[in-house]
């Protein structure tokens, strides 16, 4: 078993990528070789005897290693030097994001007041029942979605990269000392050529991810066409369209009343929706100021931890933390104080539709 020096030995960590198909995944996944090669040039060029010296491991195994690095973008070779050319995000930079709570907590405060105050108005305007399980679900993640992604993010210059696929993604790296204490979450947008959108959160703390079931095959085409109609009997569809209306229903996305079919997700339309971001205006804006507030103190943290031939990359990785630092821990505090509860709800609770009419 090839050991390394201790000083260079990195554990556990991950190769990150925004986009779809790709094969950076397994690059470094229990290869402490790559992972190693990756922090050792990180910071300035070296030649493959100085890597290898470094690490205590034989020039043989780093240059296989650094063959496939530089295979897939992540090591360049300038002359005789080699040098990392992805973003790292170390541990001791994750344990300063947690000085970030107060806001964070101050944050979730100011939402959870709001809904406090507007129950029943809310439960008008969001067209659902004015029980707590589901209103405050639902309610939560629409004033996430427009303060934050709406209000902040499209107007912010720290704009996340475009979701590109296989090797044009945008790489980056982490040291994952720990699950993210406040889970994993993203916001999913799904739009089709009418401009129907669909929007929901896959938040790990709430099971089963509905990525799976939308980005992949064209369940979202048979919920768009549901939503934009009256209900309809089963038998007006295909066979391939019953058996994905069955797994809808399964994962409770579809429902079936009186022989017909419908969506069991709140559907707005165009001036429904319209209204609901004029009633939320004042908490959206407020989220949105937090939201700038914390990104932007990760942005300078990180550029100032950052060699800078690749500080053009910290926008992009300082939006991409947005979902970590601002997202997750709104929803975390929430749940922590009794405001949310986790028991018997699944992403779906999350879910809803705006049609473009």
């Amino acid at each position: 078993m090839i050991k390394l020096s201790k000083e260079f030995e990195i554990k556990n960590m991950q190769i990150r990528y925004w986009g779809e198909y790709n094969h950076f995944n397994k690059l470094c996944e229990n290869n402490i070789i790559s992972q190693n090669i990756l922090q050792s040039c990180y910071n300035k060029a070296l030649t493959i005897e100085d890597i290898s010296e470094r690490m205590g491991v034989a020039i043989p195994y780093i240059s296989r290693e650094l063959e496939i690095l530089s295979k897939y973008g992540l090591i360049k070779k300038i002359d005789e030097m080699y040098r990392t050319t992805i973003v790292i995000l170390y541990k001791e930079q994750f344990e300063e994001y947690q000085q970030l709570y107060p806001i964070q907590k101050e944050m979730a405060s100011q939402v959870i007041n709001f809904i406090n105050e507007n129950n029943s108005k809310l439960a008008d305007i969001l067209d659902i029942n004015n029980v707590p399980l589901y209103l405050r679900w639902y309610a939560s993640t629409l004033i996430a979605k427009i303060g934050v992604l709406d209000k902040f993010q499209l107007k912010s210059d720290l704009v996340a990269p475009l979701s590109m696929v296989g090797d044009r993604g945008f790489v980056w790296a982490e040291e994952q000392y720990q699950e993210n204490s406040f889970g994993e979450i993203n916001m999913c947008n799904i739009i089709n050529d009418n401009n129907d959108a669909m929007f929901f959160l896959d938040y790990s703390v709430l099971g089963e991810k509905l990525n799976t079931y939308f980005y992949r095959n064209h369940y979202d085409d048979i919920l768009f066409e549901i939503a934009n109609n009256e209900p309809k009997k089963l038998g007006a569809f295909s066979k391939r369209d019953i058996k994905d209306i069955q797994n809808m229903s399964a994962i409770g996305m579809i429902k079936f009343e009186n022989g017909k079919i419908g969506v069991n997700i709140p559907v707005y339309s165009k001036q429904q929706y319209f209204n609901i971001q004029t009633f939320l205006m004042g908490i959206t804006t407020d989220v949105a100021y937090y939201a700038e507030k914390i990104t932007n103190i990760i942005h300078e943290f990180l550029l100032s931890v950052t060699p800078s031939d690749l500080s053009d990359r910290i926008k992009e990785i300082s939006a991409l933390q947005m979902f970590n630092t601002v997202i997750a821990p709104l929803f975390k505090v929430m749940i922590d104080d009794d405001f949310l509860t986790i028991k018997n709800v699944s992403n779906i609770l999350t879910s809803y539709i705006v049609l473009s009419k």
